[in-house]
């Protein structure tokens, strides 16, 4: 029983499920935790980035800008973030973690860091150094070609 092409994921389709159940992982151990895993990724580029602008978390989570500014405000309501005029530029808001964003980013890091760990035991040292450099090409000519079509 032989398969077509047609019927065979594709790298990009594994990919996205690998991607999918690892997100609905982090969802369903967040929500036992009464936290809101979409969190996790501005958390994390606001504590490796303190003072980041709307635009930048938007470009750097790959996040919609309207996704970003509605998730901020339920993280500012919270208390996980607070805004700050720029000092030099009057014009730019600039976004900073709490004490309590930082509490929650470790939470969540730590369900995330705990299953990652126990994904990557399956593989050798050199398949892991191997896929890592893989998935950057992956991610960098999506990147790319995304860009590419929406310049046309």
């Amino acid at each position: 029983n032989t398969q077509t092409n047609e019927h065979v994921k594709t790298i990009i389709m594994k990919v996205n499920d690998v991607s999918k159940k690892f997100k609905d992982y982090m969802r369903k151990e967040s929500d036992k935790l009464g936290l809101n895993c979409a969190y996790r990724p501005i958390l994390f580029h606001l504590i490796k980035n303190e003072g980041l602008t709307q635009a930048e978390i938007a470009e750097k989570t790959l996040l919609k800008a309207p996704t970003v500014s509605l998730t901020l405000q339920k993280m500012e309501y919270e208390g996980l973030i607070i805004r700050k005029t720029d000092e030099v530029d009057q014009r730019q808001t600039r976004v900073y973690s709490t004490e309590k964003g930082h509490e929650i980013f470790e939470k969540q890091h730590q369900i995330a860091s705990n299953l990652e760990e126990r994904i990557i035991s399956h593989l050798s040292e050199e398949d892991r150094i191997l896929t890592n450099e893989i998935i950057d090409k992956l991610l960098n000519a999506t990147l790319e070609e995304v860009e590419k079509n929406e310049n046309i």
